[in-house]
């Protein structure tokens, strides 16, 4: 909580301050406010969430940018004088998707509701605020209403068309930043706020009210549900005070949303089928609907009932749709009282101007309960919604809304009676307890069981049992067999095929013998599948019925009790590996051991599948049966560039000042290089060696490292605070192997994965970035060093580039400093400039006065011509290949350099018009060096030369006469090839130039 706050405001001159002090109101009620004074931010009511969060900020917030920013005077009503004001109105709609937003609709209330959002100023004292006509000056207003749905299920707020820009008052501005507005979950937010710099439009009033609705929302009510539209919060900041409240609401009422008054000839019925053991089919049925239809409703519930409460085994769906008609939106909604379901269906391009007697839009699929056995009984009821037809009529609708015909009401169902529960007596389905070799066949059995003593074997007259298996793609039933027991001979006369019957994913088990068959406890029922890899995700008896012989003497049919089964896999490892942001990555190596041996480890590549947009699963593999836990270690040393940029040195060293932390461990470790472990600036020099060429691969890293996804950081900000695994020991069967692939120097997830579409994470440039050189020829032996200078666009804080030339027309004699004072000879790679290819870099350092401007030189490249050169446009070339030619501007946008051949201008580097003027000879110099030049008065001169990268090799300074001279510096006959810079300063005047050392 803020104790005290203090605004300071610039005023003719003088700084005011004023110390926060608790008030209601820091002006007269119904004040024009023309110049805010600076006040204290007191809030009225307990701050709002999001006004919590800009707590800290409403200072400038109200004083910098927000009621000072408005134009004309403007009236801030003190805290608790507002109202939200919500007006119902029926609504028909031009179009299902078209919203008829502020006039006045039609008078046919078919499918939604319309609520007109304004605001309601409550005056303090008759005639104040100008008998109610004002406009509303504030920094931050939040308006949220919320759907109260008393009695329903269906009914819900229509999102799009509340969103629609449309639908927002005039005043506030069509497209203006400062305001949002979004409706989801049940709710209408209106939040507009200056937070980012931008005017908070004025709120006119008329009466006391504002001239428009702030928003409207739409609701898509149904026949027979209760709603309304409540206040859920009001908040504003004005005259300096924070305002919250949960404010009452005027013209908030909950009714019933009515069905249609006029009925059409439009019918809908329901059938049950109820032939299946574990499912009721329900389909819906349409009679002749009214001509040009164009938009249908309904919703069907579907309850189970029976005395133990048993639910349906999963939720309804929706099956079959009828082709020849657009298909429904379907939502199935789960009642509260978890044992119903509500399946709704809506037809919103309904364009079918008329169909037969029954046709069947869809079928619903209603499961039974998990023990289809028991007594249980499905139900579907309809709830008719509404048919509407019409047509658009010159510039308006004309539609009709019409009720279902009354048959349409109705319920339908399946009953079953079950048989009573046996006592003492179960049926377990379980995996088999030998695992499968590899990635063979795998097994499950399905067993009853008793207690009745010590009776080893049982007499059944009856054994029936319906097995229901949740299968993985891929995986199928082979077979079903009975062990230690044989089917018999004679056709039982109520299993028609025999004792087995297998489809699909289930088996039905049907024993139906006269004399009677035993069972023991060896007595199972075996099932096979075609595992293919997969897993069989559960397995369910879904019915069960057994016929006890006792003494000769058939009892009653009884069901036992279910055990049903989980999870059967083969022994396979499975897993992810993927970049931090999801992306899987080709081509792991990936090597598989044993945890204490007794299996072969195996090794094989995690290779990702072709031409794949979802990039699936990297690896699954079966493993040995004899071991239950393997150790799991990925590896992939390739392409160790790839990802890695000049930007990722940027980042890295602002990690390293601590001005922009790495946001995530695996980052913080992608940049340490250098494995040492911990993050300095020797892994940035040697991620430039890495850039330049100078290195081919990291001799202290490969190139990835992979952690398991399971594994917390203790201290995420500093993963090197204790050793993290590399690899992972997994009991099998699983899943989840999963691991995090670090591509090391890549701190932007900038690498490409093999990953297609949305992974192909490489920094894609937004435009470019032009460079230029002079375009001069040269005569063979000529030494010339060329100035690669910035053309035009974005000012660079980091580039990186491959210079190609032809070796064997021009010798490289070294590169040299421009006007970037950070650049030596460590920007450089010159490992192949043999060859005729040079790698440069450079990124702006702490304390560099601004980033590399246009007109500026990035750096000079110094060459000897080895033949005459007439034409310069292919002198040099960028190589993308070898190093991609980008430069990043502050907000770490990439560009394109291009790189460009330009007309020779005067030297940027002579001395203009002064009078002092110097030149320097020879030039190229292979001995001492001369400098003739021109004193404009007697006094003294200044001669500095430095080397390529701006290291002072020699100063002296000459008291001179007025007039030509000549000047040796000897020494330079000892110095190094290369390039070098001169200044001659004379008081304020200077002269400057470059000569090359051969």
């Amino acid at each position: 909580m803020l104790d005290k706050i203090i605004f300071r405001k610039n005023a003719g001159g003088r700084n005011i301050e004023s110390p926060g002090t608790p008030s209601q109101s820091l002006a007269p009620f119904g004040t024009l406010m023309e110049n805010p004074v600076s006040r204290a931010l007191t809030p009225c009511f307990a701050p709002h969430r999001l006004l919590k969060a800009v707590f800290p900020l409403l200072g400038w917030l109200v004083l910098a940018s927000g009621l000072s920013a408005q134009t004309g005077p403007a009236i801030h009503p003190p805290c608790g004088s507002l109202q939200i004001e919500i007006v119902p109105s029926p609504y028909d709609g031009s179009a299902d998707d078209q919203p008829l937003c502020f006039p006045c609709c039609g008078p046919t209330n078919c499918q939604r509701m319309r609520y007109d959002v304004f605001l309601r100023a409550v005056p303090p004292a008759p005639g104040a605020w100008s008998n109610g006509n004002f406009n509303m000056g504030y920094a931050h207003l939040v308006v949220k209403v919320r759907l109260n749905l008393v009695k329903g299920a269906v009914t819900s707020i229509n999102e799009p068309l509340t969103e629609a820009a449309t639908c927002l008052a005039a005043f506030l501005g069509n497209g203006n930043p400062a305001v949002t507005f979004d409706a989801k979950e049940g709710e209408a937010t209106l939040l507009v706020t200056n937070m980012t710099g931008e005017v908070t439009p004025l709120v006119p009033f008329q009466q006391y009210r504002t001239t428009q609705p702030l928003f409207q929302v739409f609701v898509d009510g149904f026949p027979g549900e209760e709603f309304g539209l409540e206040c859920a919060e009001l908040s504003y900041v004005n005259d300096f005070h924070v305002c919250t409240s949960q404010p009452g609401c005027i013209g908030n009422t909950v009714s019933t949303f009515p069905p249609p008054s006029v009925a059409s000839a439009a019918t809908l019925s329901l059938e049950a089928n109820c032939v299946s053991p574990l499912f009721m089919l329900v389909p819906v049925t349409v009679s002749m609907l009214p001509p040009n239809v164009n938009f249908m409703d309904f919703a069907v519930e579907i309850a189970c009932a029976g005395p133990n409460a048993p639910r349906m085994n999963a939720p309804p769906q929706a099956t079959g749709f009828n082709g020849g008609i657009p298909l429904p939106t379907v939502r199935v909604l789960e009642m509260e009282d978890k044992v119903r379901y509500l399946l709704h269906a809506r037809y919103p391009s309904f364009s079918a101007s008329g169909l037969p007697g029954g046709t069947v839009l869809f079928t619903i699929r209603v499961p039974r309960p998990e023990d289809a056995g028991e007594t249980h009984t499905l139900t579907a009821t309809l709830r008719p919604g509404r048919v509407r037809s019409g047509q658009s009529i010159g510039t308006g609708p004309s539609f009709q809304c019409h009720a279902f015909s009354p048959d349409s009401e109705g319920s339908v169902e399946c009953a079953h009676v079950g048989e009573p529960p046996c006592p003492d007596m179960w049926l377990t389905v379980e995996p088999s307890s030998v695992p499968p070799s590899e990635c063979g066949n795998l097994t499950a059995y399905a067993r009853l069981n008793w207690n009745f003593g010590n009776e080893p074997t049982r007499a059944f007259k009856i054994f029936k049992a319906l097995l229901e298996f949740d299968l993985q793609p891929g995986v199928t039933i082979s077979g079903a067999y009975l062990e230690n027991i044989t089917c018999p001979t004679s056709a039982p006369y109520d299993c028609p095929g025999g004792c087995f019957y297998v489809s699909g994913n289930t088996v039905n088990l049907c024993i139906n013998d006269a004399d009677g068959i035993t069972l023991d406890a060896n007595t199972r029922i075996r099932i096979e599948f075609n595992g293919n890899g997969g897993c069989v995700m559960s397995g369910k008896a879904r019915r069960v019925t057994v016929k006890r012989i006792i003494q000769n003497v058939s009892t009653d049919e009884c069901r036992p009790a279910i055990h049903n089964m989980g999870l059967l896999c083969p022994k396979k490892i499975e897993g992810d590996i993927a970049m931090e942001n999801g992306c899987f990555v080709d081509a792991v190596s990936v090597h598989v051991a044993p945890v204490g041996g007794g299996c072969a480890p195996i090794n094989f590549v995690a290779n990702l599948p072709s031409a794949s947009s979802s990039c699936a699963v990297p690896y699954s593999k079966c493993v040995c049966e004899g071991v239950s836990q393997y150790q799991v270690t990925p590896a992939k040393n390739d392409n160790p560039l790839n990802g890695v940029t000049t930007f990722d040195l940027v980042l890295i060293q602002k990690h390293i000042l601590g001005l922009e932390p790495l946001n995530s461990p695996y980052k913080i470790i992608a940049a340490d290089a250098n494995n040492t472990p911990g993050v300095t600036t020797n892994d940035i020099v040697e991620l430039r060696k890495l850039i330049l060429g100078i290195y081919q691969d990291l001799p202290a890293h490969t190139s990835w490292r992979f952690v398991p996804k399971s594994y917390v950081f203790p201290n995420p900000s500093n993963p090197f605070q204790t050793n993290f695994p590399e690899n992972g020991i997994y009991i099998l069967p699983t899943t989840e192997a999963d691991f995090v692939a670090i591509k090391v120097g890549d701190v932007n997830l900038s690498a490409l994965t093999g990953c297609s579409n949305d992974c192909d994470a490489f920094q894609k440039p937004v435009g470019e970035a032009a460079l230029e050189i002079p375009a001069s020829g040269l005569r063979a032996g000529e030494h010339r060093a060329f100035p690669v200078v910035a053309a035009k666009g974005v000012p660079l804080v980091a580039w990186q580039m491959a210079l190609r030339f032809d070796p064997d027309a021009l010798e490289l004699v070294g590169p040299a400093q421009g006007d970037l004072g950070s650049l030596n000879e460590g920007n450089f790679g010159l490992t192949r400039a043999g060859q005729g290819l040079v790698r440069a870099l450079w990124f702006a350092q702490p304390g560099e006065e601004a980033p590399l401007q246009a007109g500026q030189t990035l750096f000079r490249l110094a060459f000897r011509a080895k033949r005459d050169i007439p034409d310069p446009g292919g002198l040099l070339r960028l190589d993308d290949e070898a190093l991609a030619g980008l430069g990043w501007g502050e907000a770490g946008d990439a560009y394109a350099l291009r790189l460009r051949a330009a007309p020779e201008t005067e030297s940027r580097e002579q001395a203009g018009d002064t009078p002092l003027s110097a030149t320097c000879r020879p030039n190229p110099a292979a001995a001492e060096v001369g400098f003739d030049l021109t004193m404009p008065q007697a006094g003294k001169a200044r001669l500095s030369i430095y080397g390529a990268f701006g290291t002072r090799v020699f100063f002296r300074e000459y008291a001179l006469e007025q007039g030509p001279h000549a000047l040796t510096v000897p020494q330079a006959a000892e110095w190094p090839a290369g390039v070098y810079h001169w200044e001659l300063r004379h008081g304020k005047q200077r002269a400057k130039g470059t000569f090359i050392r051969q």
